[in-house]
């Protein structure tokens, strides 16, 4: 039987930190605050996604 693998596309200590900050904002109420956190999170997410584009271009055999 075979192992079912995947790549993740954010090192570990990327998705502890969105991890983190998700629950930090589950927990405050709705506000400036957590807006701003929100964005980042979103923010953050976006840049990953555009550098593992970068990475599979960058890799690409042609």
């Amino acid at each position: 039987m075979q192992r079912r693998r995947f790549k993740y596309l954010l090192s570990f200590l990327d998705r502890l930190v969105a991890k983190r900050l998700r629950e930090k904002v589950e927990n405050l109420p709705p506000g400036e605050e957590r807006d701003t956190l929100l964005r980042m999170a979103r923010r953050k997410a976006r840049r990953a996604d555009e550098l593992s584009h970068k990475n599979k271009w960058l890799t690409s055999q042609e």
